[in-house]
């Protein structure tokens, strides 16, 4: 009888901690975050929880309570029940835990949001942004990065801890759902997440990496983070190139190079290629004691290069001023053709083509927008032994390489 008794309450126990291991919890820390997930293993230090994240492990200190629910099976489970079910239990979920965790979600297009992850569910997420509640299908989403010191963060020292029994220890430098990559002692390791055990969070910050926090605060608190290169298409006019010829137009571009980055200012190195167009200005030649028809023009291509300072007033602010002294090479092509109707003898026509050098200034001003900027700029070029030439132009500022 005492033998059948030590059975039953054996067997009592087995199915008590069987049906525990089945168990979803949510862990309540005591900086007010939640924290869902199956729960794997607990013990008087800590919890082991597994969820979308992969398993972690929260130490009992930093827990304010644990709440057991009894009617949530495993994962497997979940994949059985109706689709009008999991869409009914994840508006419960998005109502009853608010995760409140800073995220910066790349989605597959390219773009990129920045908020507090609200929501989860099978199929997609909620985040709170500047400009309010944002849901994203996870179809469109290709990496959700989290910055909360609970998570994983570039910079953040963990402890990998490897199916095969090893555990390694160093600074996170990338996760995505398929890898793990820490800077170790012995270099840059990339482990499969189908070889990870756990990851222990040790809350230490390491010194190999940029923190993915403080690269957090200056792309979304700060001002967007300055391009290494940038390309400027631009079209500019010129009221004139001395009196022979009429406005012209010259179609540029632009190639700007970041030297170093600065508060409030930095500074880049640029190449340019442009080419101005001047009709000639017939009316010069018709006014004269004999008559006289012309024709001609003149094309002028000009490479520069130099140094650019650019300097915006605040941290955020959407606009920035620039200016930039370079050197210039002009080559100047042109033709006349004179026609004396009564003096046919008279008749002439000059085809010239010269290399001038000179020296340039740009001030202009451009305006950031969501994937480029747009700038107005006046451009004042000096030609030795030439006229000089003016531009007002118009600019798109954009990495298109």
């Amino acid at each position: 009888m005492y033998s059948r008794m030590i059975i039953l309450i054996s067997l009592f126990i087995l199915m008590f901690n069987l049906t525990l291991t089945a168990q979803q919890v949510s862990v309540v820390l005591k900086n007010s975050k939640v924290v869902v997930g199956q729960l794997i293993e607990e013990n008087p230090e800590h919890l082991i929880l597994h969820n979308d994240l992969g398993q972690i492990i929260i130490k009992r200190e930093n827990i304010s309570s644990i709440n057991y629910d009894t009617f949530i099976k495993m994962e497997s489970s979940l994949n059985a029940i109706t689709e009008s079910k999991l869409k009914k239990d994840s508006l419960q979920y998005g109502s009853k835990f608010v995760l409140n965790d800073r995220v910066v979600v790349h989605l597959r297009n390219g773009n990129v949001a920045a908020g507090l992850l609200l929501a989860k569910s099978l199929d997609m997420i909620m985040i709170q942004t500047d400009i309010g509640k944002l849901v994203i299908p996870k179809k469109d989403i290709r990496l959700i990065e989290y910055i909360s010191s609970e998570y994983a963060e570039r910079g953040e020292i963990v402890i990998v801890h490897l199916t095969n029994g090893n555990k390694i220890e160093g600074n996170i430098y990338f996760e995505d759902s398929d890898n793990l990559t820490i800077d170790s002692k012995i270099g840059r390791l990339t482990i499969d997440k189908k070889n990870l055990r756990s990851i222990e969070y040790t809350g230490k910050i390491g010194l190999a990496e940029t923190a993915l926090v403080d690269q957090y605060t200056a792309m979304v608190v700060g001002r967007t983070l300055v391009e290494p290169r940038l390309d400027e298409i631009l079209l500019g006019y010129a009221p004139g190139f001395g009196n022979d010829f009429k406005p012209g137009y010259k179609l540029g571009y632009i190639s700007r190079f970041l030297l170093s980055e600065h508060k409030g200012f930095y500074l880049s190195a640029l190449g340019s290629l442009g080419i101005t167009y001047f009709a000639l200005n017939k009316s010069q030649f018709e006014n004269q004691p004999i008559p006289i028809s012309a024709r001609g023009g003149a094309v002028i291509s000009t490479i520069s290069a130099g140094g650019m300072i650019s300097v915006y007033p605040q941290e955020s602010s959407f606009f920035e001023f620039n200016f930039a002294p370079m050197v210039t090479t002009h080559i100047i092509f042109s033709t006349l053709e004179k026609n004396y109707p009564s003096f046919p003898s008279l008749n002439s026509k000059v085809t010239e083509t010269k290399v001038k050098f000179g020296v340039g200034t740009k001030f202009g001003i451009d305006i950031n927008l969501e994937n480029f900027k747009v700038g107005v700029s006046y451009d004042k070029h000096f030609i030795f032994g030439e006229e000089s030439i003016n531009y007002l132009s118009l600019s798109i500022v954009k990495n298109l390489f």
